[in-house]
């Protein structure tokens, strides 16, 4: 969609003046065709992965515009896209391999945020082909909190975190009511899980401290 005067937005867009009585003329448009991208999506094995979800972002400022999802074959199109620089988010929630393991999110080009993904030009009336990717599937972490008589915890928060930036979180989640957890779906590497005392209270109403695996404790702040 295009506003006038060649505008992209109600923001920018020139204002049209309209009088009593006359007709204002050559308020003219010229509108541009939009352009695709598409490409396939396999699995480590060379499989074409079914309904995974494809999103592009305009790479100037996060802004999405249009998504698309794969087929059978693991192809997909996402169309209608001003020409422009995108960059592609591929992720599902609940499609997994043959043995029940979620697949990992990826920015196209085998990257993990909208920041450091590669951006994709987009031409008006043309796709832009063979924008493939490889999706890895996760490894999971399991455990089980209790308190010092060996009792599980239910309802403690973890937060897992990518052992070389405390700023990226990789996985989080809640003990059930036995004081189990599992996380799902972490990339392969190196990780570090804090246990919150947000919300865990012991019989008598008090709370338990929080800490780092393993017996580290966690800081006030």
């Amino acid at each position: 969609m295009i506003w006038y005067h060649d505008q992209q937005s109600f923001d920018t867009a020139d204002s049209v003046t309209v009088t009593v009585g006359n007709t204002t003329s050559d308020v003219n448009a010229v509108l541009a065709r939009n352009g695709n991208i598409s490409g396939k999506v396999i699995d480590e094995a060379g499989s074409g992965i079914e309904k995974i979800s494809v999103y592009a972002y305009d790479s100037s400022d996060n802004s999405r515009y249009h998504a698309g999802l794969t087929d059978s074959n693991g192809e997909y199109t996402v169309s209608d896209l001003p020409a422009g620089s995108y960059k592609l988010k591929f992720f599902s929630l609940e499609i997994t391999d043959s043995s029940g393991n979620l697949y990992l999110k990826e920015w196209y080009n085998d990257k993990q945020s909208f920041e450091t993904a590669d951006s994709v030009a987009v031409t008006s009336g043309d796709t832009t082909s063979d924008v493939n990717v490889t999706l890895a599937v996760g490894g999971n972490i399991s455990g089980k909190v209790t308190d010092e008589a060996g009792n599980g915890i239910a309802e403690v928060y973890f937060y897992v975190y990518d052992s070389s930036d405390k700023y990226i979180t990789v996985g989080y989640g809640m003990t059930d009511s036995n004081g189990d957890y599992t996380v799902n779906t972490l990339p392969a590497g190196s990780c570090k899980i804090e246990f919150s005392n947000w919300r865990a209270i012991d019989a008598n109403g008090n709370s338990y401290a929080g800490e780092w695996y393993n017996d580290i404790l966690k800081p006030l702040i």
